[in-house]
């Protein structure tokens, strides 16, 4: 961890957890043998479509962080895969649960997954977040936020924007002083849509408590296709406010 993946608090970002998660859940799948470079042969990839993330500690700059991730099991079209972050005493700063899409690049359609990975070694006895991610309901308010331009620094190895760079668009709605004042305790985000180099992205935020704990936030693409979802659960700080 250095100083370029923490906030001004010297938190973790959000988005820089989830690349971890994502770096881990690449490794154990190459390990496997069910990586990009083996799927690839075979015209396949894997898709994260629905993650959930719960944080009981929030990691900061020089914990000694180690990811543990494993394939849960086979839950209709989706392969769930949990994780854990560990400090360095061995106690459970986040866990996380993903599902998974394996696509047909040449129909970008799903595929079922429990045939092919019959001999997957799925570990349900297991669980970080017992929970599959389920789909979230649209407030029927919303407040335009922002838009941007993909652009470089956005887009992964298939030319798609990575989900990592959303959770930077989704937490870049809110004001500097909500992150003084309160912590994330909990983040799902479900991926309903792709984009590429050159499309515009438009954020839509929204209240979803009257507490102001729960925040809803999608984005769209420049045609109004909904390209995610994502509601984030504040909490306060158990200290004073961070300046």
């Amino acid at each position: 961890m250095t100083t370029y993946d923490v906030d001004f608090a010297n938190r973790l970002r959000l988005s820089t957890v989830f690349s971890l998660m994502q770096d881990a859940a690449s490794n154990n799948a190459d390990h496997l043998g069910w990586g990009y470079d083996a799927l690839k042969k075979d015209s396949l990839f894997w898709v994260l479509s629905r993650a959930k993330i719960l944080i009981h500690r929030h990691p900061v700059l020089g914990d000694d962080l180690t990811v543990d991730t494993w394939p849960k099991r086979v839950e209709g079209i989706f392969a769930v895969r949990d994780f854990r972050i560990h400090g360095s005493q061995g106690d459970v700063l986040c866990a996380a649960t993903t599902c998974w899409l394996m696509l047909d690049e040449r129909s970008m359609r799903p595929v079922k997954p429990a045939e092919l990975l019959r001999r997957y070694p799925f570990n349900d006895a297991s669980s970080a977040i017992d929970e599959v991610p389920g789909k979230l309901a649209e407030p029927g308010v919303k407040t335009p936020a922002y838009e941007k331009q993909v652009r470089y620094m956005d887009i992964d190895v298939n030319l798609h924007v990575n989900n990592v760079s959303h959770i930077a668009s989704i937490l870049d709605c809110f004001p500097l002083e909500q992150f003084r004042q309160r912590r994330i305790a909990s983040m799902q985000v479900n991926y309903t849509g792709e984009l590429k180099h050159g499309d515009v992205l438009r954020l839509f935020s929204a209240d979803a408590s009257p507490d102001g704990e729960l925040s809803y936030v999608d984005g769209e693409n420049q045609g109004g296709k909904k390209i995610f979802q994502s509601l984030i659960e504040w909490k306060q700080h158990l200290s004073v406010t961070i300046t």
